[in-house]
């Protein structure tokens, strides 16, 4: 488990990311400022994708296969890691709508059943990891990059991850996202181009990437067939004998914190090992044990 932040609500903002893994907002605030207005609700994002990393890396480091990257580290299973960490820590807290899942760039090269076989794999260990059956995904159509060199230059996708994205949306729980292929690059500039540099989105595209995911989210029935998940109590109760960190030991499914009061159920035997932990009230129906230097506060 990584020692990720207590909980804590604010405005995204340009100096601040969406928590807890990125660092800009890029156009999520846009898109989150967009769903605001359009259902006079307050939106909340959590942040877990990791940037130029593929489906491949994803299904690899969630079913842990080792992997060599440049700058992805497979041995502490990134980049789903990240993904699996909101799910268990702080999912159970706040409750989730649907994950939205923007790949297909990198994938340009890779064959449509291969890249089903990763994403199907890697979507179904979030819902195992969540425990949630019917955890929702959106996933955007993605396959744009443009060749300089094409001649002549219609529009520059790829058929095999748009295909891969519209079947894995149309299986249970999924559903599918905006197009995104449909931004494209006008060589006008980095002032006027939505994608200046012919992949990555420039002011003008972000905008325009942003209000597709709103509309994407808003239409399409998504909001009447998608199931949201509700938070969970912050009374936490033991559902076996176990490990005071392991999300198995409660009924929660995550990982324990200081704002929560915890109940040992009769019959059950929890462990605090090598840690301190302090819960906000702790109710000893079973056994608490302590193992090399664990300790308990108040």
């Amino acid at each position: 488990m990584l020692n990720l932040p207590v909980l804590k609500f604010s405005k995204v903002t340009v100096a601040f990311g969406i928590a807890p893994f990125s660092s800009h907002p890029w156009f999520w605030g846009i898109m989150g400022d967009s769903l605001s207005k359009k259902l006079n609700v307050p939106i909340m994002s959590y942040g877990a994708a990791f940037g130029g990393t593929k489906s491949e890396h994803w299904y690899k480091a969630a079913l842990g296969i080792p992997f060599e990257h440049g700058f992805i580290k497979s041995s502490i299973s990134m980049p789903y890691i990240n993904l699996k960490n909101v799910l268990q820590l702080y999912v159970p807290l706040t409750g989730i709508r649907s994950v939205l899942c923007l790949h297909g760039v990198n994938e340009r090269n890779d064959s449509q059943s291969v890249i089903q076989t990763w994403t199907e794999a890697y979507i179904a260990k979030s819902r195992t990891d969540s425990k949630i059956n019917n955890l929702a995904w959106m996933i955007a159509l993605d396959s744009y990059l443009l060749d300089k060199n094409q001649n002549p230059r219609p529009f520059p996708i790829k058929f095999d991850p748009r295909n891969a994205q519209t079947t894995i949306s149309s299986q249970p729980f999924n559903f599918l996202g905006p197009d995104l292929d449909q931004i494209n690059d006008n060589e006008g500039g980095i002032d006027v181009s939505d994608r200046p540099d012919g992949l990555h989105f420039g002011s003008s595209g972000m905008i325009k990437v942003a209000n597709a995911w709103a509309t994407s989210l808003v239409s399409n029935n998504f909001l009447k067939n998608s199931v949201p998940k509700s938070p969970q109590s912050f009374n936490v109760q033991s559902v076996a004998t176990g490990n005071w960190q392991r999300t198995t030991t409660w009924d929660c499914n995550c990982f324990p914190q200081s704002y929560q009061s915890f109940t040992i159920k009769p019959t059950h035997t929890v462990s605090i090992d090598a840690i301190k932990v302090k819960p906000l009230n702790l109710t000893i129906q079973g056994r608490l044990d302590f193992k090399n230097l664990g300790m308990l506060s108040f």
